[in-house]
């Protein structure tokens, strides 16, 4: 399900009206299994996710910067675009965030560098230390996140997608055991947060 909460409608121009009426509607569909868990392949993407912008750490409904990062990268025969922020510093996916494991450490971008705060980053951050992992949240440059030993990026219906190539450089994807553990320790949180078995998640 999503739901989507819009400040009504208004007078023309830009400044909202002094007494908004909002609408919050909601549209469902069926879950697609096959998402869950599939690996991915990011093309690093030139144009700019504005951490200075206030929309960058809220799920809006301007989606234009990944429309056409997403064209790209399927052009360029990717899955997914990574992007960096204003200050070339690695951001997120154009669907997701990412992580990067490097050592015993499992390292994401902060929500300073324009990151949004998703539901299944916040659950893998939480899972980290029972797969062996601590959990860091620092800036990371693209050469820096290049040389990690492991990237993924989570989302909703992804959940965790094992990163298997940035651009020219391959990654282990879930053949690396850290990505493992955290794919299966997501997949009995779920299973056991909507009652289900855990074959069922995907």
């Amino acid at each position: 399900m999503r739901t989507t909460l819009t400040r009504g409608s208004g007078p023309r121009g830009l400044k909202p009206p002094d007494a908004p009426s909002p609408n919050l509607f909601a549209t469902a569909a069926a879950s697609a299994r096959a998402a869950a868990f599939a690996p991915l392949r990011l093309w690093p993407t030139p144009i700019a996710r504005n951490d200075t912008s206030p929309a960058a750490r809220l799920k809006t409904l301007g989606y234009l910067d990944a429309v056409l990062a997403a064209r790209d990268a399927a052009a360029a025969g990717f899955d997914e675009a990574l992007f960096r922020n204003t200050r070339g510093r690695v951001a997120c996916g154009g669907t997701g965030n990412l992580f990067a494991v490097i050592g015993a450490t499992l390292v994401t971008p902060p929500l300073a560098d324009g990151v949004l705060a998703g539901i299944a980053r916040a659950e893998i951050l939480a899972l980290a230390a029972g797969c062996g992992l601590a959990a860091a949240e620092r800036s990371l440059s693209l050469p820096e996140f290049l040389g990690a030993e492991a990237v993924f990026l989570t989302n909703s219906l992804r959940l965790l997608a094992p990163v298997t190539a940035i651009g020219d450089t391959p990654f282990p994807g879930a053949g690396h055991p850290a990505v493992g553990r955290l794919m299966a320790a997501l997949r009995a949180r779920v299973a056991r947060s909507c009652g289900v078995a855990e074959d069922v998640v995907a």
